[in-house]
């Protein structure tokens, strides 16, 4: 099983965002996100 997580952060009416560099989606925005290794704690 695959465990993938985001967030969406908001301060100051502002929200986070991120730009891609990946190969398949270099230049994309995206909210902050990823997945846990095996064996890891959330």
């Amino acid at each position: 099983m695959v465990i993938i997580v985001g967030s969406i952060i908001k301060r100051e009416n502002k929200i986070l965002m991120i730009k891609e560099a990946k190969k398949e989606c270099i230049g994309k925005w995206s909210f902050s996100a990823g997945h846990l290794e095996k064996g890891e704690t959330i």
